[in-house]
């Protein structure tokens, strides 16, 4: 009767039995308290089962295997790992034999516990005394190898069971696709769909994610984007996946004009989007960087700042000594764009009212003190480590960041220009109403592809080119930044309003160096003299870039950066540098001989590039005129400072113009560094590797100086 009370979970009736059967002098035996102690564990009173268990070795009775497993239930539940590697001890010396059950239940209990090796050691202590696995024992040791990162073992597994007539079930394929999302293994996450639907097994909204993150964290979003396409057109997955999650996938995908038809679809459907469904529109069209999605982002936080779906809390703590504000974000975008408002509206009033609505201090939470909010912390930490920036970071929470600054300081910061760091793009509330998103999204597509058409070019050419320290004679790299120098110098006189010129002329002196020119440069080809060492050299490769930016100049037009549309006379050039004219035209035809690739077609240096990708974030701004500073900050003046450092010799100039353009964008405290708009014009999911950190840190320390100089 007792062990019937397990299947209603029902304690206080087979307590009432055992009672009775101690009134009764009935004695309790091994059974009897295997059932009591089932019954404790399936109402969730595990102290008392403990209780129960220790009676019964009182009572000098001997568990058997079923009292055990019981027991390792109980362990589990309670984190008791340890313990429940010892019961498989204990059955050893009794000479019980345990069955696949009972290594499972341990199994599990150590993955609970983080205990993987342990769980490993489980699994291999039940292959010793040959019991059969079962297709939980399978589960467990291959979650314990995915979360060890011993994904090939896991694999390896994965086929074993098959063979041992095993069949995986969801939580197999979930384990490792998980795993395949966690290290960017999209062909092996792609596969295991594929193995899915052969075996009959329903792909669910989480086998999708997974399979979509992994895809994307490879940089393969023409697949992810599929997956997820797939996922929609399937009734069954897409009806079962929220509206937020559905957003996410789409931002994995770097999708965010879909995350944001999604949304408007919520809308329009009379659904009122909760805090995390907004938040996640937001984080899409934030993340994307470029001006249209940012206004779009933007609109959305204020509609829902209207609804009250967002609400920011002020508070003066105790003797008026600080003002407190909270804001219960939950995106690190969406965090800073509140931030950026709240500073707004403070510069208003501090302009109008003075320093003392302030109080001694400004506290800001950003957080609800709940919820973990990816990036928000470093996100912060980068933006108050911008020179000026009054705030410091509190603590290192990851579910609330509390930003503190002095009254006096913050007031004059906001009354200041460099207050204009706040935001990107921060129009007024009233203009975010009339936004036309149809056009905005339209002109963002146009320029996007134009962009993606001039990338196309310079990578190109980017293949073909020699460019590399390797390469290049080692008198030169000892001269290579003096020659710099004197190229701008030039350029700055021949045509003052044609930055890129030198920045291409260097691409080309790379080469022609890289050719073995520079070895017959120090003198002019007809044995005369000039004061500039290389001097006929320096201007013929002046010459072929600005021939080369006049013949591309119609494709580049209306861009952000000036372009020249007039080809420098070699008289001119010749003049500049001190050198002859004739042999500054026998240099041209040197160099288009030795290096014919570069000759060919559109020179890609760095600043022209940083331009290409300035003119990607610049798009839908329509008629507005966003400062290109505040959305790349200095990194069109930081590929001065990187055209002569040797790190940017072992880059392409598509990749170093992204690396300028993170340094840019970090010492400016823009988040994120790297916007997915860029992410899908390069195919770059992130273009600083552990190689470029120290290069990168040397610019962010740059563009400080250069801002403030």
């Amino acid at each position: 009767m007792i062990a019937q009370c397990t299947n209603h979970m029902h304690l206080p009736t087979a307590l009432e039995l055992v009672s009775e059967m101690r009134t009764r002098n009935i004695p309790l035996n091994t059974h009897t308290y295997s059932s009591w102690l089932n019954v404790c564990v399936k109402a969730g009173e595990l102290e008392l089962a403990l209780d129960v268990f220790k009676q019964m070795l009182a009572e000098g009775l001997q568990p058997n295997l079923v009292t055990f497993n019981t027991l390792l239930e109980v362990y589990a539940k309670r984190g008791m790992w340890c313990d429940a590697v010892g019961v498989l001890d204990t059955l050893e010396q009794q000479r019980l034999v345990p069955e696949p059950r009972t290594f499972n239940i341990v199994m599990n209990a150590c993955n609970a516990a983080a205990q993987y090796s342990s769980c490993v050691a489980v699994h291999s202590r039940m292959a010793s005394q040959k019991v059969p696995p079962t297709v939980g024992t399978y589960n467990a040791v291959i979650l314990a190898h995915c979360k060890m990162d011993q994904l090939s073992t896991a694999q390896q597994l994965f086929n074993e069971m098959q063979q041992q007539g095993c069949q995986p079930t969801h939580t197999t394929f979930i384990t490792l696709l998980q795993s395949a999302e966690q290290h960017g293994q999209a062909q092996i996450a792609v596969s295991l769909l594929e193995q899915m639907q052969t075996m009959s097994l329903r792909l669910t909204p989480q086998c999708y994610a997974a399979a979509i993150g992994a895809c994307a964290a490879a940089g393969q979003l023409v697949t992810a984007r599929k997956l997820l396409a797939d996922m929609l057109a399937s009734s069954k997955a897409g009806m079962a996946a929220p509206a937020h999650i559905i957003m996410q996938l789409q931002d994995k995908c770097c999708d965010w004009q879909g995350a944001y038809r999604t949304y408007l679809k919520l809308l329009a459907s009379g659904v009122r989007p909760d805090s995390q469904t907004t938040a996640t529109a937001i984080e899409a069209l934030w993340g994307a960087g470029n001006v249209s999605s940012c206004l779009l982002a933007l609109q959305v936080f204020e509609g829902a700042c209207q609804q009250g779906v967002f609400r920011l809390s002020v508070s003066v703590q105790a003797a008026d000594t600080a003002v407190e504000f909270s804001l219960p974000v939950a995106g690190a975008c969406m965090a800073l764009i509140g931030l950026w408002r709240l500073l707004a509206e403070l510069k208003g009033r501090v302009a109008r009212d003075g320093a003392k609505i302030l109080r001694n201090s400004v506290v800001v939470l950003l957080g609800d003190g709940q919820t973990t909010v990816p990036q928000l912390h470093p996100a912060m930490v980068q933006w108050c480590a911008v020179p000026g920036v009054p705030f410091t970071v509190d603590g290192s929470s990851v579910i609330q960041v509390k930003l503190t600054a002095p009254a006096p300081e913050l007031a004059r910061w906001l009354l200041s220009d460099q207050s204009l760091l706040m935001c990107p793009v921060m129009p007024a509330a009233a203009e975010l109403e009339g936004l036309q998103e149809t056009l905005m999204q339209d002109a963002e597509t146009a320029t996007l592809s134009k962009c993606r058409q001039q990338l196309l070019e310079a990578t190109e050419m980017e293949r073909i080119l020699t460019q590399s320290a390797n390469t290049l004679p080692l008198q030169y790299l000892q001269t290579r930044a003096s020659l710099w120098q004197q190229l701008q110098a030039a350029c700055a006189k021949l045509q003052p309003n044609a930055p890129e010129l030198p920045h291409a002329a260097f691409v080309l002196l790379d080469q022609a160096a890289a050719a073995g020119l520079v070895d017959t440069a120090a003198t002019d080809p007809s044995d005369g003299s000039s004061s500039v060492p290389h001097a006929w050299l320096l201007a013929a490769c002046v010459v072929l870039a600005s021939q080369a930016a006049a013949a591309r100049a119609p494709a580049v037009s209306g861009g952000p950066i000036s372009t020249a549309t007039a080809v420098l006379s070699e008289a001119d050039v010749a003049n500049q540098f001190g050198a002859k004219v004739d042999d500054v035209l026998l240099g041209v035809g040197r160099v288009r001989e030795r290096c014919p690739a570069a000759c060919r077609g559109p020179i890609a240096s760095a600043y022209t590039l940083v331009g290409v990708y300035l003119e990607a974030l610049l798009a839908g701004q329509m008629e507005r005129k966003v400062p290109p500073a505040s959305l790349v900050g200095e990194a069109l003046a930081l590929s001065g400072h990187a055209s002569s450092h040797l790190s940017s010799l072992s880059m392409p100039a598509s990749q170093l113009a992204a690396v300028l353009l993170v340094a840019g964008r970090q010492s400016r405290g823009l988040h994120p560094v790297w916007p997915k708009a860029l992410v899908v014009l390069t195919g770059m999911l992130s273009p600083v590797g552990s190689a470029q950190q120290q290069f990168l840190q040397e610019l962010v320390s740059k563009a400080a100086t250069l801002r403030h100089s």
